[in-house]
């Protein structure tokens, strides 16, 4: 007597959903690798954008009887200086922008001991953010405006290296404040 047999065996099929398992975690990986990575060039991109349009209008500002420090926040969300993404929290006097990271500004009077007009601070960053912020070329203080970073502590005049940015993103919470001119 013959038997004909058809299909596949419980090992086989077993098989076949392994390698399907295999590559869903994979799968699944690289999605948010991906997403992490757009998260951190949207931060970046955010940087950028304020630092270009609070500069233009930061020269504008003046401490005096209608305006104070206080109100460079407000000033900043009047002259609609910030990126497209951003939404103004005026109970918090800041800034939320994507991937629910906060930017706060300062007014500096620039001075011959601090050239600095203004100061950012960037918190709520991850890891991966802080270090792709310390780790960014952002120009010299010429052409960008850059003066330096304060994470801590610890003030830097330059971008860092990955394993010092990485040491100082992990000795604090995260948050970073640059100074521009």
């Amino acid at each position: 007597m013959k038997y004909n047999q058809f299909g596949r065996s419980m090992i086989e099929m077993l098989g076949v959903l392994a390698i399907i398992g295999i590559l869903t975690v994979g799968g699944f990986a690289l999605v948010t690798k991906m997403y992490n990575a757009q998260a951190t060039n949207t931060v970046i991109d955010d940087i950028g954008t304020f630092a270009n349009k609070v500069r233009v209008i930061a020269r504008d500002f003046s401490v005096g009887s209608e305006e104070s420090p206080n109100d460079f926040n407000e000033y900043i969300n009047k002259g609609r200086a910030f990126p497209a993404d951003a939404e103004y929290k005026s109970g918090s006097k800041n800034f939320l922008a994507s991937s629910d990271i906060l930017y706060k500004f300062s007014y500096n009077k620039p001075s011959s001991n601090d050239p600095s007009l203004f100061t950012m601070e960037i918190s709520q960053l991850n890891l991966d953010m802080c270090i792709a912020v310390l780790t960014m070329n952002w120009g010299s203080p010429s052409t960008s405006g850059f003066l330096k970073f304060k994470v801590g502590p610890s003030t830097y005049s330059t971008q860092l290296d990955l394993d010092d940015a990485t040491s100082a993103c992990k000795s604090n919470d995260n948050t970073i404040e640059m100074s521009f001119r």
